[in-house]
C-alpha cells in the first residue's frame, strides 16, 4: 500500500512539474545582474574634532552598480538569512559570507545593499518574487552573498553586522 501512495505522490510531483515546464506561456524572466562585492571604506572628514565623521567610498575594485530593475508583476522582498559568518581578509578588510535562502521555486535571487552606522554594518540582501497569487513550488534554495568591508576599523574593536533579521559580532585583529 505505501509503495501505491509513494508512486502516487511521485507521479503527481512530475506531472504538476511537467505542466510548468511545458505550459510555454510563463514570464521568461531575465537572469539577475550579478553585483559587485560591496567596499566600505571611511576617510576622515576636514572638520573632524575628536570623532571622525565617516563616508562610505567604493574602492576601484568595486564599483556599486545600480539595483536591476525588476520585471513588471515582481516585487522586492527581504530574504530568509540561514548563516553569517565574518572571515579575516587581507590589510583589515572583512568579508561577511550571508548564506541566503529562496523560500519557493518563484523567489529569485535580487540585490544586496551595505551602510555603516557607527560600530554597525547594515547588509540588506533582497529576493524578488511574484506579486499577486502565483503557483509556486515549495522547493528551497540557498545562495551565498560575500560583502567585503573594511577601512578604519580599529583593532580590537567589537563590531555588528546586522543582516536583515539576523546579526553577528567580530573583533577586529
Amino acid at each position: 500500500m505505501s509503495t501505491a501512495i509513494g508512486a502516487l505522490v511521485v507521479a503527481l510531483v512530475v506531472g504538476v512539474a511537467a505542466y510548468f515546464v511545458l505550459r510555454g506561456d510563463e514570464e521568461v524572466l531575465p537572469t539577475p545582474t550579478p553585483q559587485p562585492t560591496a567596499v566600505l571604506t571611511s576617510t576622515p572628514t576636514p572638520q573632524a574634532s575628536a570623532t571622525t565623521a565617516l563616508t562610505a567610498t567604493p574602492q576601484p575594485t568595486a564599483t556599486p552598480q545600480p539595483s536591476p530593475t525588476l520585471p513588471a508583476g515582481r516585487r522586492s522582498v527581504p530574504a530568509p538569512i540561514d548563516s553569517i559568518k565574518v572571515e579575516a581578509g587581507a590589510s583589515q578588510q572583512y568579508i561577511v559570507a550571508i548564506v541566503a535562502r529562496l523560500p519557493n521555486g518563484c523567489a529569485m535571487q535580487y540585490t544586496q545593499d551595505i551602510k555603516r552606522e557607527g560600530d554597525t554594518f547594515i547588509v540588506t540582501v533582497l529576493n524578488s518574487e511574484p506579486t499577486g497569487n502565483v503557483p509556486c513550488t515549495s522547493v528551497t534554495r540557498t545562495y551565498e552573498v560575500r560583502v567585503t568591508i573594511g577601512g578604519a576599523l580599529t583593532a580590537g574593536r567589537t563590531y555588528t553586522v546586522r543582516v536583515n533579521d539576523k546579526q553577528t559580532t567580530f573583533t577586529v585583529r
